[in-house]
């Protein structure tokens, strides 16, 4: 069941790219903020940032920072959970059942706590979202143009992962630990719906792009997803690479915060999974925002230029865009430049 105004909201990866802007949403409809981070040292940034933003000043008492490892005391007496946190940085060298093993127990760890409470007769809590992923949905690389949506799980990657072991690509070890962990929790959802008064929601969204909360000093310092937009347009190392690439699709991060706070607000979203998408990017046209912003005097940092301008089709693989669905009105507005911009600037 949604949660009323002024709730109590226990938010997993407050520190992390979606997390922080997440925070900031909920803090400016009047909710209480419970963030669990992995630092006190990370909680401290997370709150300098914060109550910068003239819309989040006077609301102090609002934030409670929480380091990981309190989760179960953190969750008492909350009316709803935003699970954003995912492992630790993984490797192309790690064992494929080290990476979905991680993302399978985290998830579970929440809903086994969220579980417990009800069982204890706590029932404050309403609505647990959770964060999953487009890579949980889309089948890589469909050998014929493709839409997709919320009925769809991506067991191509699964299975390239069960054949290949190790050996396999590190994004499709990522891919598969998405599928299983979100399985995982609608098999634990499903199975224990008699015994909770809560319900579940979760949220696929695609590549996430958008500026980061917490102004990085360097590049050494981006989000992940950003690091690896930066490492493809603007690493040396990386301009071998075909300047002209497709992906599936995108979102701005401050859109994909404001729709993880009304999949907690609104009835129709209780037990829906939801594709939250701009729509359909095509690489090109990063590489042109990205020519356009370069500081000046950085063209020995050869950025690489593609075809400036050049009209291609849609990749093969198109999820379903953002649009009002289960309750949830499109808001999502075409604003990749100013992250794009963000980044590059970055380059010394």
């Amino acid at each position: 069941m949604p949660i009323s105004s002024s709730s109590t909201i226990l938010v997993t990866g407050g520190t992390g790219f979606i997390g922080a802007w997440v925070i900031a949403v909920l803090l400016q409809r009047g909710n209480t903020v419970k963030a669990i981070v992995r630092s006190e040292a990370k909680g401290v940034a997370l709150k300098h940032s914060l109550f910068q933003d003239k819309r989040n000043q006077g609301k102090e008492a609002l934030l409670d920072v929480v380091v990981d490892g309190a989760f179960d005391a953190a969750i008492i007496g909350v009316d709803g959970i935003l699970h954003l946190a995912s492992p630790l940085s993984i490797d192309a060298t790690s064992e494929p059942e080290e990476i979905i093993g991680s993302a399978v127990n985290l998830t579970l760890a929440v809903l086994k706590s969220a579980l417990l409470r009800s069982q204890s007769g706590d029932h404050t809590l309403k609505r647990v979202v959770i964060t999953s992923s487009g890579a949980a949905i889309y089948t890589p690389n469909p050998s014929v143009p493709t839409t997709f949506s919320e009925k769809d799980w991506n067991d191509a990657s699964i299975a390239v992962v069960q054949e290949q072991g190790r050996d396999a690509s590190l994004i499709d070890k990522y891919r598969a630990s998405k599928v299983k962990a979100e399985r995982a929790a609608w098999d634990f959802y499903n199975n224990h719906r008699g015994e909770i008064q809560w319900d579940m929601t979760v949220l696929n969204p695609p590549f996430v792009t958008g500026p980061a909360f917490q102004a990085p000093a360097s590049p050494a310092d981006l989000p992940s997803t950003l690091k690896m937009w930066y490492n493809l347009v603007v690493v040396p190392g990386e301009k071998a690479r075909p300047a002209v690439l497709a992906n599936a699709g995108w979102v701005d991060v401050r859109d994909l915060a404001e729709a993880h706070v009304r999949a907690l607000e609104i009835q129709e979203a209780g037990s829906e999974r939801i594709i939250v998408s701009e729509g359909v990017y095509i690489f090109q046209e990063w590489l042109d925002i990205a020519n356009k912003v370069k500081p000046e005097g950085s063209d020995e940092q050869g950025l690489p230029l593609g075809i400036f301008g050049i009209p291609l089709p849609l990749p093969p693989q198109t999820p379903t865009p953002g649009r009002g669905m289960r309750g949830i009105p499109s808001t999502l507005t075409p604003r990749c430049d100013e992250g794009i911009s963000n980044i590059v600037k970055l380059i010394g």
